[in-house]
């Protein structure tokens, strides 16, 4: 058991939807990359606090290597605070960010979204949790990610 991830890597592997040549245990999380010919690699960490790799460097298409909170991280700090949200301690995934890379994508459409809901007249943060959890399937296929790395 890798304590980080907090599961047995072994189980993890063993799911049906994930081939078990995509993905390795990689520190504190699961590193899966696509069968298909998109070349984008997701590292999926337990918390952002000890997201890997350390240092972060570049990514195998080159663009740097970021965190990215699922929910964008302000809209949870200010939606989540009944719920003691630390987004240090939040799930998080390491991805390639730099201009066309798939965090600056995904980023770009959270912007899009908040920067729509202020022109319509409401608060930046104003969504539901329902509404971001839709959005995550949609910016992650939008950033080039096939469904076998979303599922």
């Amino acid at each position: 058991i890798d304590d980080d991830v907090g599961k047995n890597i072994s189980e993890e592997l063993q799911n049906p939807n994930i081939n078990i040549n995509k993905a390795s245990n990689s520190g504190s999380g699961v590193e899966i990359n696509s069968s298909n010919n998109n070349n984008n690699n997701i590292l999926f960490n337990k918390t952002h606090k000890n997201s890997q790799p350390r240092p972060k460097g570049k990514g195998s298409n080159g663009g740097r290597l970021q965190s990215h909170h699922g929910l964008q991280q302000q809209w949870a700090k200010e939606n989540l605070k009944p719920y003691n949200y630390d987004p240090e301690l939040a799930p998080t995934i390491t991805i390639e960010t730099g201009s066309g890379y798939p965090h600056t994508i995904i980023s770009n459409r959270q912007n899009t979204r908040r920067d729509n809901r202020v022109s319509l007249g409401g608060g930046k943060w104003s969504s539901s949790l329902q509404e971001e959890l839709s959005y995550i399937v949609e910016d992650f296929r939008a950033a080039g990610f096939d469904d076998d790395i979303i599922e």
